[in-house]
């Protein structure tokens, strides 16, 4: 992919300059540059468009109250890409979706997915948190609904859980889960295609993760 040029003058300068000293050991306006330049460089060569390309430049006057609050559904977070991070758009990917190839049953289960879950997730007893703070509980609260929830699949596409002896899930042996929605970017499809969006509060950005 070819890089616009200042973000490459900036790869360049600083990447001499942090062989040496990192970003935060660098005086307030020069580390201020290298966070955008580690920033750009993360943006450029280690995300994957999983649905529409990033917009680099607006191509759109924002309304007036996106400038000073965030709206409802979550548009204009970026005034230059308006959808970024807004309901119903995708996660970039930090792997090329069209490159991945999907486990398929019995590896798919290997370990057993049910088996995961209920290892990290029963409670049987109050388990306190030692190493958060409050603000944990409002980010995690954010962010759980990316973390689990991926849309809601088709009822024909079906994986077929199987389960431990004793195993007490109500539905029985197997456990039947949708399959996660399929990105465009899996199987060439066309930007601005918007299944494969991750739900109500997804983004672009960040862990997104699959």
């Amino acid at each position: 992919m070819s890089r616009p040029l200042p973000n490459r003058a900036l790869h360049a300068v600083f990447g001499r300059i942090n062989r040496r000293r990192q970003w935060h050991e660098l005086p307030f306006p020069i580390s201020l540059l290298n966070l955008l330049s580690l920033r750009l460089d993360l943006r450029d060569k280690n995300l994957f468009d999983s649905s529409q390309k990033i917009q680099e430049h607006g191509t759109e006057e924002p309304p007036a109250e996106a400038r000073t609050a965030r709206t409802p559904e979550g548009l204009w977070n970026d005034l230059n890409d308006p959808e970024m991070g807004s309901s119903g758009s995708s996660f970039s990917r930090n792997i090329d979706p069209r490159r991945v190839r999907p486990e398929k049953p019995p590896r798919l289960y290997d370990p057993s997915p049910r088996e995961v879950s209920l290892e990290l997730m029963t409670r049987d007893e109050f388990k306190p948190a030692t190493t958060l703070n409050v603000l944990a509980a409002a980010w995690i609260q954010f962010e759980n609904h990316n973390w689990f929830f991926h849309g809601r699949g088709e009822p024909d596409q079906i994986l077929e859980v199987p389960l431990e002896p004793g195993d007490h899930w109500p539905e029985g042996d197997p456990m039947y889960i949708r399959r996660t929605v399929s990105v465009p970017a899996h199987h060439g499809g066309a930007s601005g295609d918007r299944s494969g969006s991750a739900g109500s509060s997804a983004g672009r950005n960040g862990g997104g993760q699959s």
